[in-house]
């Protein structure tokens, strides 16, 4: 959980200054990181609907917390 937002933000613009990738580099990181999931069996099409049920529900009480905090 990010406690002080602000400095994380500041960490992020620092990083991304001081270590700028190409659009291909960044492209590469995630077509790696892409297969890296695939290896370990992640990404299957057998698999593609599993756990979504789940996932709706955090997706429906995590909105809702949003929507009560904005007003």
């Amino acid at each position: 959980m990010v406690t002080n937002p602000h400095l994380l933000d500041a960490f992020e613009r620092e990083i991304t200054r001081t270590n700028s990738l190409t659009l291909n580099q960044r492209f590469r990181i995630l077509d790696g990181m892409y297969e890296l999931a695939r290896t370990f069996g992640h990404f299957r099409h057998d698999r593609v609907l599993e756990g979504i049920e789940h996932d709706i529900e955090m997706a429906k009480i995590l909105n809702e917390n949003v929507q009560r905090d904005s007003h």
